[in-house]
């Protein structure tokens, strides 16, 4: 069985990710966040995310004001060879995961 990471960009908003969090978490192998808040609070409250759930891992960077200069550093952060890449704002629905997880698992190449 194939295994995925999730790779999730975020600056300044754990209210986002959080729910994200917790949608991803039965349908992945592990979280992936790269985390480039500002606010000590956010930074703190995202660290909390690991402690809670083990499949995530933050990866706090330096803000740059683009989040394309990080996808290279957060793919190769990804421990798995399928990665659902996504930025704060997006909402994968439960359908769409389901069916990333049956495509993966199915081994098509894709």
């Amino acid at each position: 069985m194939s295994k995925i990471s999730a790779l999730i960009f975020s600056l300044n908003e754990y209210e986002l990710i959080k729910p994200k969090v917790e949608l991803l978490y039965p349908y992945v192998d592990e979280i992936v966040i790269i985390d480039s808040s500002t606010d000590k609070t956010q930074k703190r409250l995202m660290k909390s995310l690991e402690k809670k759930y083990k499949k995530v891992r933050v990866i706090w960077l330096s803000p740059l004001g683009f989040v394309e200069a990080y996808y290279k550093i957060g793919i190769n952060e990804c421990k798995y060879e399928w990665v659902l890449m996504l930025d704060s704002d997006d909402i994968p629905n439960e359908k769409l995961l389901r069916d990333f997880k049956k495509l993966v698992n199915d081994k098509y190449d894709a």
